[in-house]
Formats: structure tokens, C-alpha cells, sequence
């Protein structure tokens, strides 16, 4: 980096490791959460009111089981600045898995108001479909989840959910051909590495997540 000074800089390195960590893209994921966590400190350090750092850091903090301190880190990044469409998401996303399923709804209803065509409203539509899929309310998981999957840039997460949301809405045929394209599209995936990528603050969310993919035909691990 040719400029050390750079806040945005180092945000941008620590989403690049989060992303790597969150897309099971490397050997080693859970360094890749440390490195995330490490640039988005220092981003922050360098600028407090740049929203961006403390959205990776908040990321970031998810990544790594720290649900409080990571909702408080996107937290931050909204106080800043509250149009922040990615930050709203993000709220939204963390609030799903950290038991408060209800509060992330408004929050990604915010984020596609805000940016109606987001690269990433795949995962507002997915985060959607998690959520109404932990609130019990099956069919209409199912259906955001699908929605998702045609969205540009989706990526094999989703089929995931998909699969997952369908199991439980008793569409097991579905559900396997989506659980099919998730195991295709990233070799070796597995609810463990799902697990990782989406950890539910919650053992019930974790248990019910688990047991539809395992019900799609995801395999517990990569072994």
C-alpha cells in the first residue's frame, strides 16, 4: 500500500478477507477473519467517521461470533451516515443471526429502498428469506429465497438458502435440486461451512438451519 494513511484503504482489505473467509475461498478462513478484523481496526483508527470501516469491521466481527459488538460497529456506520444503503443491509443481515430475526426486516426493506438495484440484493433477498424461514413463516422464506437465486451476481450460499428455505416449506424435490447447485458450484460444501459463513448467535436458529440443509441433501462437512 502506497499511501498508510489511507483509512478507506485498509477498509477495503479487510472485505477482501472477509469475502475470502465468507466464500470459503481459502485453506485457512479463520485467518482470513483475523486479517479482516485487524484492517478494519485500522480503518477505523484512521478515520472514526468514514462509515465504511466500521461496516467491515462490523463484517468482520460477525465472522468471528461477536454479534454485539458487530451490530454495534454497523451501528456506527449508520449514526454516520444513515443513507447508507450497505450499511442498512448489513444491520439487517447481522440482526437475523443474532436472534432478533423480526428487527432485520425493516432494516433490508431500507437497504433495497435505498439502492434498488444493489450488486449484492441477492443478499438482501436471501438475508430476507433467513429470516421469515426463522420467524416460521415457510412458504414465504421459500419464495424470497428462489427470488434471490435469479438475481445477478448470486453465488452458491444461496442455492443454499434456497435449499433450505424449501425443505421447510415441504418442497423437498426443490430443495434438493438447489442443495445440488450449491455442492456443485463450490466443491466440498457442506452445512459446516455454512455454519461458518452464517453463524446464528441462537443454538435453535443454528439447529433449524442445519436440519433443513440436511434435509436438502447438503452433507454435514466436507469429510
Amino acid at each position: 500500500m502506497l499511501e498508510r494513511g489511507f483509512s478507506r484503504a485498509y477498509a477495503g482489505l479487510s472485505f477482501t478477507h472477509y469475502s475470502r473467509a465468507f466464500l470459503d475461498a481459502v485453506p485457512a478462513p479463520d485467518a482470513e477473519v483475523e486479517l479482516a478484523l485487524e484492517h478494519g481496526l485500522q480503518s477505523v483508527d484512521l478515520d472514526p467517521r468514514d462509515p465504511m470501516g466500521h461496516w467491515t469491521l462490523g463484517r468482520a466481527r460477525f465472522l468471528a461470533r461477536e454479534h454485539e459488538q458487530a451490530l454495534q460497529s454497523v451501528g456506527r456506520s449508520l449514526l454516520i451516515n444513515p443513507n447508507f444503503a450497505q450499511g442498512h443491509y448489513a444491520l439487517g443481515f447481522i440482526r437475523a443471526h443474532a436472534g432478533v430475526p423480526t428487527q432485520a426486516l425493516p432494516e433490508l426493506a431500507a437497504a433495497e429502498r435505498l439502492s434498488p438495484l444493489d450488486p449484492l440484493l441477492f443478499a438482501m433477498e436471501g438475508t430476507r428469506a433467513i429470516s421469515l424461514a426463522i420467524e416460521g413463516q415457510y412458504e414465504e422464506a421459500a419464495a424470497w429465497s428462489v427470488r434471490a437465486t435469479s438475481e445477478p451476481n448470486a453465488h452458491f450460499h444461496m442455492y443454499a438458502v434456497a435449499g433450505a428455505c424449501l425443505a421447510l416449506a415441504g418442497r423437498p424435490a426443490e430443495a434438493r435440486a438447489f442443495a445440488q447447485r450449491a455442492c456443485r458450484d463450490h466443491p466440498g460444501y457442506s452445512i459446516r461451512v455454512f455454519e461458518r459463513s452464517f453463524p446464528h448467535k441462537l443454538a435453535p436458529h443454528r439447529a433449524l438451519m442445519a436440519q433443513a440443509l440436511r434435509s436438502a441433501g447438503v452433507p454435514d462437512s466436507k469429510d
